[in-house]
């Protein structure tokens, strides 16, 4: 059963490493994109076996989400959000669109606006996009 994830720099890329919420030990360790700067990282869904880690992150132009096999570190989806967005904060909602998929939550930033943006995780179909009105 997943216990936690924790992200490390694992020489030029991150690596997401899986615990196990039982023993404590790692189950996997999972390289991410090494040109993502990672801002959050969250479970999609099932156990350290089963399950999958989606790392929402950006380089100097583009925002993603990155998800891969939590076991296998087999890459699923790159979920791609947009250009000039500063990404901050990263999380998952129950099925919205009847596809039996969670849905990605991101909150992100554009100049001075704040925007949630809805994902479908297994096909990175926009859901909504809403502004917070927070500047």
């Amino acid at each position: 059963a997943l216990g936690a994830l924790q992200t490390k720099v694992k020489g030029n890329g991150l690596a997401v490493r899986v615990m196990d919420v039982i023993t404590g030990s790692q189950s996997s360790s999972i390289g991410y994109n090494w040109r993502y700067t990672p801002a959050a990282a969250t479970v999609i869904s099932g156990t350290a076996a089963s399950g999958k880690i989606a790392v929402l992150g950006s380089d100097d132009t583009n925002t993603k989400i990155e998800i891969r096999d939590a076991y296998s570190g087999t890459l699923t989806k790159n979920i791609w959000l947009g250009e000039s967005l500063t990404p901050i904060s990263l999380t998952t909602i129950p099925d919205v669109n009847g596809n039996g998929e969670v849905e990605t939550v991101s909150l992100v930033k554009k100049a001075d606006t704040y925007f949630l943006i809805v994902r479908d995780s297994l096909t990175g179909a926009l859901i909504d996009k809403l502004s917070t009105g927070l500047n």
